[in-house]
């Protein structure tokens, strides 16, 4: 009897942890649409600014002040995305924790109601059978004890495999960053070669003929 009440306030408790998980997952999500549509801005600005930056004298430099700014802005973003990708890891790990517990109160509860079960059973139907082997708790408490370090295993797994894909997805953005980069400089090297040339080679003017004598 004890054992059935433990296992009820035990479901009653993982309850309110679930309640408590599926709130935080909401909080996340929210946290993702604020963080995408600050990018949006991000980006949004940065092209306002780069359209006002060659209408100015300086352009190069009124560029690359908008750039550092527009990675800056970034940068901060995908700090903020993987904080919150190591906090939804996180909460995930512990409902699938919290699973495992509710399963292992259900097969130690489990024990003490088959034997009820099955001795009204046989006082209805059939005279005494042959005696049945006793309950061994020390082997009930080892196979338990096996099947919540076999679950363990397996989440520990699957968050060590979430946190390695956060960490390659976390070099993405600054690897494509540094690439654009590289190609807006060239080009503007490029622009600034032809200009020169073009500098070079303009045909001198005519001269002035001279004043008549």
């Amino acid at each position: 009897m004890n054992k059935l009440l433990i296992a009820l306030c035990c479901l009653l408790a993982s309850g309110w942890v679930a309640a408590q998980t599926e709130e935080g997952g909401l909080q996340t999500q929210a946290e993702h649409q604020r963080i995408a549509a600050e990018r949006t801005q991000i980006a949004q600005r940065f092209a306002q600014e780069e359209a006002a930056c060659y209408q100015k004298f300086a352009v190069n430099d009124c560029l690359n002040a908008s750039r550092t700014q527009r990675r800056t802005g970034l940068a901060d973003l995908r700090r903020q995305e993987i904080l919150l990708n190591d906090t939804e890891r996180k909460r995930k790990g512990a409902q699938q924790m919290q699973r495992m517990e509710q399963s292992t109160v259900q097969d130690a509860a489990a024990p003490e109601a088959a034997p009820r079960e099955k001795s009204s059973v046989r006082v209805r139907t059939s005279p005494p059978a042959e005696p049945r082997q006793p309950h061994d708790p020390a082997q009930a408490a080892a196979a338990q004890a096996a099947r919540k370090a076999s679950l363990q295993n397996k989440a520990q797994a699957a968050q060590e495999a979430e946190a390695a894909r956060n960490r390659k997805a976390a070099t993405l953005p600054a690897e494509r960053a540094r690439y654009t980069q590289k190609q807006q400089e060239a080009a503007d090297h490029r622009a600034q070669t032809l200009q020169r040339n073009a500098e070079r080679t303009k045909p001198k003017s005519t001269p002035l003929p001279e004043p008549a004598q």
